[in-house]
């Protein structure tokens, strides 16, 4: 069954691409109070505010708009199938992902090309997405998902693990390492010293040589990734 797209990761995907500012972003909690009140921010909700460098009605008009479609969201969210979507960031579960990978492998073999599943894992990326939250206003997650949505080409696919890891589906072996190049960058937008500790691994896993079936080639890009934080 196919899950509803995330309208408030797209609208927000809009609002950078037609003002240019890339800046853009939701902010919650007593960060989005404290800029509401300040005036640097627009309100979205109860714990959510719109922030952005435009003039105050520009931003203002932009919030009304956002808002629109984070209640679209909301109403969405409350309707569709559970486990499809990551909250976090927005991206697909692998259980969404799953069937269009066995498409891709099989098309792949037909045309004697091969797919790469790789996996991306960020050391201490729960605790530096509460961290994040008090210091630069935004969850690292949340972060993360826009700088790999910018960052993601055409024919890649691009999703969330249970565990927390980010997984890439793509005919491009440097798919995965420019993705993780991007959260590298972003990792080093960070304030103080604990970003030395957000660490990216990242393995992969090559159909058909490897494996053929979506899930074996996951577990084996995961191993991969495992492997490669262990220094092994």
């Amino acid at each position: 069954m196919e899950a509803a797209p995330n309208f408030g990761q797209l609208a927000l995907r809009a609002i950078r691409e037609r003002t240019g500012e890339d800046l853009a972003r939701i902010v919650t909690g007593s960060a989005a109070d404290a800029m509401v009140a300040a005036g640097t921010g627009s309100p979205l909700d109860d714990g959510r505010a719109f922030v952005a460098p435009l003039s105050p009605d520009a931003r203002a008009a932009w919030a009304a708009w956002l808002r629109r479609w984070l209640e679209l969201a909301s109403t969405v969210s409350m309707r569709a199938p559970k486990g499809l979507w990551d909250d976090a960031t927005g991206f697909p579960a692998w259980q969404r992902m799953r069937p269009q990978v066995a498409h891709r492998v099989a098309s792949a073999r037909l045309r004697r090309e091969a797919i790469f599943v790789s996996v991306l894992r960020v050391e201490d990326s729960d605790l530096w997405n509460r961290r994040s939250q008090v210091l630069v206003d935004q969850p690292f997650l949340a972060r993360a998902a826009t700088a790999l949505d910018a960052a993601i080409m055409p024919g890649d696919e691009l999703g969330r693990l249970d565990d927390g890891g980010f997984v890439v589906v793509s005919a491009r072996e440097l798919a995965a390492r420019e993705l993780a190049e991007a959260l590298r960058s972003e990792i080093a937008r960070l304030p103080g010293d604990g970003p030395q500790s957000l660490v990216v691994h990242i393995g992969s896993a090559c159909a058909p040589w490897d494996a053929t079936q979506p899930d074996a080639l996951l577990e084996l890009a995961a191993l991969r990734a495992a492997d490669a934080g262990s220094g092994r």
